[in-house]
């Protein structure tokens, strides 16, 4: 005799003791950690119940025994449970569902259909396993699982945009050199050279005037570009100052008439929130001067 079916003789067995008297079998049912019940196939009336269901469904035995199958179904699913449950072919069957207890609440079950005989019927022993738990569990890491693989697509976003602005900036302060402080040096150079050639020192004195004309807006240049890329202010006097300094610098720049605004500004900020904020309000301004044609700014 093949395995499955010594366990389907082991379940008739027990079936066939469960209603007449007390014994083993009945035992074995009554006292299962897992709910058990037993359906009639014709009619879907349960016929027997255990402990473990009755507190799994939060019915009483009477109302249980009461009820068709139906009863712990919700309507939507009725047609496929009752498919479940009176399926011929085989003797065991498997199954998903979601039922109700009592109190309306679902729970969600792996079910294991038996076909048996009750008193010469047809009848179905089912055993309830609730997954509900398992399921949530489940959902929850899946959930989880969605959010950090947005994070990280946010997080690689991030970075390509982080990669992007480096390397717009390092282009624009690598022009910034060549195209000014890089011909302002090559001009210095060149007149320094004429200088040296020319001799006498009444000649030299215009020509020493430019040099220092160079030299001086070589220095402004270069401030300049040193304070884009960090702002003294910000690290000597705060946030609030280093704003209104970069604000004043564009306006004069592009031509804006600068409103500022601090009154509501904490006093103490942590430096990495300051640089960061720094960072937003400066992108926000250079990309007024940039694009919007504007005529007034407020910050």
């Amino acid at each position: 005799m093949t395995p499955l079916r010594k366990v389907a003789a082991l379940l008739q067995r027990l079936v066939d003791k469960i209603d007449p008297h007390e014994g083993r079998y009945r035992m074995l049912f009554e006292r299962s950690p897992l709910p058990m019940w037993v359906v009639d196939t014709e009619t879907l009336h349960f016929l027997a119940v255990n402990d473990a269901a009755l507190r799994l469904y939060e019915y009483s035995r009477d109302e249980f025994l009461a009820m068709t199958a139906d009863a712990i179904q919700r309507p939507e699913d009725h047609a496929a449970f009752r498919e479940f449950l009176r399926r011929e072919a085989g003797a065991v069957h498997y199954g998903a569902f979601r039922h109700l207890k009592k109190t309306g609440e679902p729970i969600d079950i792996d079910g294991v259909g038996h076909l048996v005989g009750w008193r010469g019927r047809p009848a179905r022993l089912v055993q309830i396993n609730d997954i509900t738990e398992r399921l949530r569990t489940q959902q929850t890491l899946e959930r989880l699982n969605r959010e950090l693989e947005l994070s990280h697509e946010r997080l690689r976003a991030l970075s390509r945009r982080l990669f992007e602005v480096q390397e717009e900036e390092r282009r624009r302060l690598a022009r910034d050199l060549h195209d000014d402080v890089g011909q302002a040096l090559t001009a210095l150079k060149i007149q320094l050279e004429s200088l040296a050639r020319s001799g006498g020192e009444v000649a030299a004195r215009p020509r020493v005037d430019e040099c220092v004309d160079t030299v001086q807006h070589t220095l402004e240049r270069v401030r300049h570009l040193s304070i884009s890329l960090r702002p003294p202010q910000l690290d000597d006097l705060g946030l609030a100052a280093a704003l209104r300094s970069h604000l004043d610098r564009q306006a004069r720049v592009s031509g804006l008439q600068a409103h500022f605004e601090a009154g509501d500004a904490p006093q103490e900020i942590a430096p990495d929130i300051e640089t960061a904020c720094f960072r937003v309000a400066q992108e926000a301004v250079n990309n007024v001067v940039r694009h919007a044609r504007a005529r007034n700014l407020w910050l």
